[in-house]
C-alpha cells in the first residue's frame, strides 16, 4: 500500500486530522500535482486555521506559480501563527528578492538567520540580497 492510500484509510476513521491532510498535500506537491496539493492544504487549513506550516506550504505553491502577493500573504500568516518559524521568514525574504525588493528581503532574511543561525540557506540568501542591494 502506498502512503496516500494509508492516509486516506486513516481519514476514513477520523476526518479531523489536519496533519494527515498536510501530508497528503505534500505528497501531491512533490508529485507535481499542485491543484491536489492545494486542495489538501486547504482542508488542513479549514481544520486548523492557525497552523503555520499549512500556510507556508500554500505560499510555496503560489511562489512556484509566481503569484507573489498570494505567496507573501500566506507566508506572513505562517509567521503570524508561529513567530519562531525561520522557514516562513526565509520564504518571505525569497519572495521579496524575486520581486526585486531587496531591502525588504534583507529584513526578513536577517530574521530567518536570527531564528535559525545554523541554516546555510538563510545565510546564502541573505548574502545574495545584500549583493543585489
Amino acid at each position: 500500500m502506498g502512503a496516500l492510500k494509508l492516509y486516506h484509510r486513516s481519514l476514513e476513521l477520523d476526518q479531523i486530522q489536519p496533519e494527515t491532510w498536510l501530508s497528503i498535500g505534500n505528497i501531491h506537491y512533490y508529485n507535481k500535482d499542485k491543484p491536489q496539493a492545494l486542495s489538501a492544504y486547504e482542508k488542513a487549513k479549514d481544520l486548523r486555521p492557525d497552523h503555520a506550516r499549512t500556510y507556508n506550504n500554500i505560499g510555496t505553491i503560489y511562489k512556484d506559480d509566481r503569484n507573489y502577493p498570494e505567496a507573501l500573504s500566506n507566508y506572513k500568516l505562517a509567521f503570524k501563527y508561529d513567530s519562531d518559524y525561520a522557514l516562513a521568514c526565509r520564504n518571505i525574504g525569497d519572495v521579496y528578492l524575486k520581486d526585486g525588493k531587496n531591502l525588504e528581503a534583507i529584513d526578513w532574511l536577517y530574521k530567518a538567520t536570527g531564528l535559525d543561525p545554523d541554516n546555510l540557506y538563510g545565510w546564502y540568501w541573505l548574502g545574495r540580497a545584500y549583493y543585489r542591494s
